[in-house]
């Protein structure tokens, strides 16, 4: 354990252009197949993407990716001594703060559903700007390899005193996730464009495959209509008892200064 906090501490990711991900922020495993990860059942994604997930999270995972302009941190905590399934998370992303509190459970049997709070806070060199809005997701698992997703982001409304670049705005993001045998996974997302217009959606493709008992291989595509850009993504995890540790590459196919590099860490105990 003490060994696995050191790691944490010392990972550095290399951030090469910062993103407006604000609104609908995943961690690595999720930027490596494309963004998906709206019906997963992974620490980062249950905890920023789709918090009706959390139910099917067992036990304490404590996220963290950290970079010179982005980092984010997140707790959750499943365990039978807990009343209801909960996360606490925090997201920087240059002068945007996003802090938020998720819960969530079981409606019915095979049903979820999670609500996240969000504080909102741009610090503004003449006066920091604030926004309070918040996530409603459905999560339904009818068997243990696939299930779907469905969220709506920031239900309250757009932003409208942030700056463009930290506006939030009414999102819904749909989502499925199929796995085969524990050797291969696919997800496939969609997320509307501002205000919830599907004319020009994100479209989202992930790929997953174990190399080994700990080890898996992870490939990606996002097609962003509403901005003409599009991304191949690529990446590789080690899901380890201990720990689990992730890193992904999001080549942009037109303009490579908008390619990223991201490395995330998630420790159950």
């Amino acid at each position: 354990m003490k060994a696995a906090l050191k790691m944490m501490i010392r990972l550095i990711p290399v951030v090469w252009s910062l993103q407006s991900q604000a609104q609908v922020y995943g961690g690595s495993v999720s930027a490596a197949t494309g963004g998906t990860g709206r019906a997963a059942v992974v620490a980062g994604d249950s905890v920023f993407l789709n918090p009706a997930t959390l139910p099917y999270l067992r036990g304490y995972y404590l996220y963290t990716m950290m970079g010179s302009k982005e980092m984010a941190v997140g707790l959750s905590d499943n365990t039978p001594e807990s009343p209801i399934p909960a996360a606490l998370s925090y997201y920087r992303a240059d002068l945007l703060q996003d802090f938020k509190l998720s819960l969530a459970d079981f409606i019915i049997r095979k049903w979820t559903v999670g609500v996240s709070a969000h504080y909102y806070q741009v610090s503004q060199p003449e006066k920091p700007v604030i926004n309070i809005n918040g996530d409603v997701g459905f999560a339904y698992a009818p068997k243990p390899n696939y299930g779907f997703g469905v969220v709506f982001y920031n239900v309250v409304g757009e932003s409208k005193n942030f700056p463009e670049v930290y506006k939030t705005y009414p999102r819904i993001g749909l989502g499925t996730n199929y796995i085969y045998h524990e050797f291969f996974r696919m997800r496939f997302d969609l997320l509307s464009a501002q205000n919830n217009d599907f004319s020009v959606p994100t479209v989202m493709l992930g790929l997953e495959n174990y190399l080994s008992r700990w080890m898996l291989l992870r490939f990606g595509y996002r097609d962003e209509n509403a901005t003409e850009k599009e991304y191949g993504t690529v990446g590789f995890g080690f899901d380890l008892p201990r720990f689990k540790l992730n890193y992904a590459y999001e080549g942009d196919t037109k303009e490579s200064a908008n390619s990223r590099h991201s490395i995330d860490l998630a420790v159950p105990f």
